[in-house]
């Protein structure tokens, strides 16, 4: 069995030969252009030339770090396809999208304004984004990011349509414009289309045009119908002493009473007024 200070014995205190190794990746080819290989028999020559004795901090997040020379560099992103314009009604909503290419993982900002224009950001990161309901004419625009670059995406532009030009044109009346009355009843074109009338067709005591009520304590109320259908279109109630003179908006706020089948009516009640008075309803379409 021998002595534990004979050489060979796995239980003498004899130096083990050195075996020299250095870390691989999965295809074979080292990380590292020379593998750094030390020598214990180098020790007593280090310390002497001055080395001394001290303590090496090595920070845990440093802990099997290692660079692949031959790992391929990232590479930017690049968009393949650009978020399309868009054309939409009045009040509607929006999904626009942008396809890019780059080293994963991809990060997305999306933008309010012309490409370039970083003070309106909008949206979560993700190749879609979804518009709030639009009533005018908007732009947005996208940035993809990644650890080598950005690319910003061109200007989309979400165009509104007034559902007011699409509801006459489904009528045949796209050459009509906004004041025309063409079933001849006094009512404009614009009105018919606010308070869901027919613009074929003359409505001598239609339901929907507003009406004026009093009530016991010398309140005015003064009611009419809105169809949901009616998008891009604004409502304001306005009051005035005598016709002719000037008017002026109601600062009382409109009230939906009931909505059935696709038709709010809406109300507004004035007070009791202590001279003439004259209410009327104003429409305008969404700029």
């Amino acid at each position: 069995r021998g002595d534990s200070t004979d050489a060979g014995n796995p239980m003498g205190p004899f130096q083990a030969a050195i075996i020299p190794f250095s870390w691989n990746t999965s295809d074979g080819s080292a990380p590292y252009p020379s593998p750094p290989m030390d020598d214990p028999a180098d020790l007593r020559r280090v310390l002497e030339a001055g080395a001394g004795a001290g303590r090496l901090t090595w920070p845990k997040s440093n802990w099997l770090r290692t660079t692949n020379a031959n790992a391929p560099a990232a590479i930017a992103p690049a968009i393949t396809t650009q978020p399309p314009n868009q054309p939409i009604n009045a009040g509607q909503t929006v999904t626009l999208g942008v396809v890019a290419t780059g080293t994963a993982p991809l990060s997305y900002q999306w933008y309010r304004g012309a490409s370039g224009d970083t003070s309106a950001p909008v949206g979560s990161d993700s190749a879609s984004f979804t518009t709030p309901a639009l009533i005018a004419t908007t732009s947005y625009w996208v940035r993809v990011s990644n650890s080598a670059g950005s690319a910003a995406s061109a200007t989309v532009t979400v165009t509104v349509t007034s559902g007011f030009a699409t509801w006459a044109a489904q009528r045949g009346l796209g050459g009509a414009g906004a004041s025309a009355d063409t079933d001849g009843d006094g009512v404009s074109l614009l009105v018919e289309y606010a308070l869901g009338l027919d613009p074929l067709t003359a409505d001598t005591a239609p339901s929907s045009i507003p009406a004026l009520t009093r009530g016991v304590n010398g309140s005015l109320t003064f009611r009419f119908r809105r169809p949901d259908s009616a998008t891009g279109v604004i409502y304001a109630v306005e009051t005035s002493s005598a016709l002719g003179s000037t008017w002026a908006a109601s600062s009382v706020p409109l009230v939906v009473e009931s909505a059935v089948a696709g038709v709010e009516t809406v109300a507004v009640t004035l007070p009791a007024p202590v001279g003439p008075l004259f209410v009327r309803l104003r429409v305008t379409l969404a700029e």
